[in-house]
């Protein structure tokens, strides 16, 4: 109990409270959205696109018919021509 003898009460910066409301009201730059991951995602997607076109069309339509006919052959298919 000898040990409370000395103490006082604490003492608070009678300015805290006033930095503390001016800092809360201060507005903070608002962000604006970044386009970078919508533009990287829109040229992969094209470039994906891109791809299977030119893969496509590299097929002709010989090859195409040459498979129809292989396939028909192995498979004993009859082909009606109208």
């Amino acid at each position: 109990m000898s040990s409370l003898q000395g103490m006082q009460r604490a003492e608070g910066n009678p300015y805290l409270h006033t930095r503390v409301m001016a800092r809360l009201e201060k507005t903070l730059p608002v962000k604006g959205y970044s386009w970078r991951p919508v533009a990287v995602l829109s040229a992969v997607l094209v470039l994906i696109l891109f791809l299977n076109i030119v893969s496509w069309s590299s097929e002709t339509t010989e090859d195409t018919q040459t498979s129809a006919i292989t396939t028909e052959k192995e498979y004993e298919l009859i082909t009606l021509n109208y």
